[in-house]
């Protein structure tokens, strides 16, 4: 088996690093654990409590980019530049982070709300209300993280065509100069 690249080993730790950044940061959001962090600290945890649902969002889309860029690699052919298209792709994620977790909050937003309260229902009739409502909660945060996620992949693989085409169109002018090169010295 071959040896994995550094490049390969560094985009997947990256993706382990934003699934674990949203997996704390929204666990938190939806327990209250900020008030925790308070008392241990309270500096960090008033950042804390400021920023876990920019954490969370920057977290959700990261992961959605970096997940498409790297499935949406997939198809490219290697020959054609593969890295170089997803380096550009990341470089645009990068630029891309915060506008698109902004967007991917707001579009997250839509939609689905636990049906109203009826799996808060059903959850506070099998377990307990407090556990019942807190893990409602956790559901809650946890299919609005999915959903960010799921929404930020449009711009992972937009990010990941768009430099495709870039990296492709850049390759055949580079091979179209080196042939002109190559003929113009004989």
């Amino acid at each position: 088996m071959a040896e994995k690249s550094t490049f390969a080993r560094l985009l997947r730790w990256t993706t382990i690093l934003a699934a674990l950044c949203g997996f704390v940061s929204t666990l938190s959001f939806a327990t209250g654990a900020e008030i925790a962090i308070r008392y241990l600290n309270p500096v960090f945890g008033a950042c804390w409590d400021r920023n876990e649902f920019t954490i969370m969002a920057c977290s959700a889309s990261a992961l959605g980019m970096i997940v498409a860029i790297r499935a949406g690699a997939r198809v490219i052919e290697p020959s054609s530049g593969r890295r170089a298209a997803i380096v550009v792709a990341l470089a645009v994620a990068v630029v891309l982070l915060v506008p698109v977790a902004d967007a991917v909050a707001k579009l997250g937003r839509m939609g689905w709300n636990a049906d109203g309260g009826t799996i808060e229902r059903w959850l506070t009739t099998l377990l307990d209300y407090e556990v019942g409502t807190l893990l409602d909660k956790v559901v809650i945060a946890g299919v609005y993280f999915f959903k960010m996620t799921a929404f930020a992949m449009l711009a992972g693989l937009g990010a990941l065509s768009a430099s495709a085409v870039v990296c492709s169109v850049a390759g055949s002018l580079r091979s179209e100069t080196a042939v002109a090169r190559s003929s113009a010295n004989e």
